[in-house]
């Protein structure tokens, strides 16, 4: 028969050596889940997704496929997330700069203004006010 000190002597042994193995596993442990997109691939998503405003994720995927890459869609979404990309509908609403001034260049005019000493019989101030139309680049005076 076993008295109480050897048994509560086996029960800390017991704790203690489930302990180290415990720690020992979750060093060894390798995360779960799939490793991560290469740093490359992964600015090459978002490139195509910037550049191509029309491309959802499935037409991404099937670009990368031509180029011997596979991805799935959702983790071409969870890259475009991470790099704060908004998914095709809303990118084909977003317009930039230079794309809002190739569409209406035709209706676009600059104009400028500047002031001018001159010295004929007196001292004068001229100041001009003008206009050009970008397309026909016709200058107008007023």
């Amino acid at each position: 028969m076993a008295r109480p000190d050897t048994i509560l002597g086996w029960s800390r042994k017991f704790i203690k050596e489930a302990s180290n193995e415990a720690s020992n596993e979750s060093e060894n442990k390798r995360k779960s889940g799939r490793p991560r997109v290469h740093l490359e691939l992964e600015s090459l998503i978002v490139r195509m997704a910037r550049e191509n405003k029309s491309w959802g994720y499935d037409r991404i995927v099937g670009a990368l496929a031509n180029l011997g890459n596979t991805v799935s869609d959702k983790t071409v979404g969870r890259i475009l997330k991470r790099n704060g990309v908004a998914p095709a509908p809303q990118r084909k609403k977003a317009v930039t700069w230079k794309e809002f001034l190739q569409i209406h260049k035709e209706l676009l005019i600059g104009s400028n203004f500047f002031s001018k000493e001159t010295e004929s019989l007196k001292l004068m101030i001229v100041s001009v006010l003008f206009f050009i139309h970008m397309t026909l680049r016709e200058l107008h005076v007023a």
